[in-house]
């Protein structure tokens, strides 16, 4: 495949599909690792993309790519619409743009919370998730509650205590945003 084709794949899938990660790009795009590399730093390069990261610099993360705003204009040029349009029609407002890096972040920490978790010896890890929510009945009624993550734990017993059926549950959910419209 050609440079400018691989160029024109990855430009087209990052405004289709914005912030995906280099694997994800090579199994969307079906197309080799090198390939993909090798076109990601070109449009770098052409300041076409722009390369995403999380937040804290100590935590290693996946680097993820979206169109660059020299890349939006440019694809816009390339369907001989204005800029406007183009962001319209692809849902590349800047607003939409700032939610989805913001719930990647959030999904990332979230993750990263119930794995550290995982690693005490005290409570372990049996089942996580992340922007989840469950059924509460009160009365003759039920509502749904979402939450951002939920994981049931369970205390490890000490040395100290028997190792019978009385295990210790606990159900942890996290609401980041308490102000958020149901």
């Amino acid at each position: 495949m050609t440079p400018a084709r691989i160029h024109d794949r990855i430009l087209k899938a990052l405004r289709d599909h914005p912030f995906l990660s280099r694997r994800q790009l090579e199994l969307y795009l079906d197309r080799p690792g090198r390939s993909v590399r090798s076109g990601l730093a070109e449009l770098v390069e052409q300041e076409l993309i722009a390369r995403y990261n999380g937040k804290q610099p100590e935590l290693h993360t996946r680097s993820l790519w979206a169109l660059s705003p020299i890349g939006i204009q440019h694809m816009a040029q390339l369907d001989y619409v204005t800029t406007n349009e183009f962001v319209r029609a692809y849902s590349l407002h800047p607003a939409r743009m700032e939610r989805l890096i913001l719930n990647l972040e959030r999904v990332f920490q979230l993750r990263t919370l119930f794995q550290w978790l995982a690693l005490g010896k005290i409570w372990r890890s049996l089942t996580w998730d992340v922007e989840v929510g469950k059924f509460f009945s009160v009365r003759e009624s039920a509502f749904w509650i979402p939450f951002h993550a939920a994981a049931l734990m369970q205390r490890q017993p000490t040395e100290n205590e028997v190792h019978g059926k009385d295990k210790r549950w606990a159900l942890v959910v996290v609401e980041l945003d308490v102000h958020r419209s149901w």
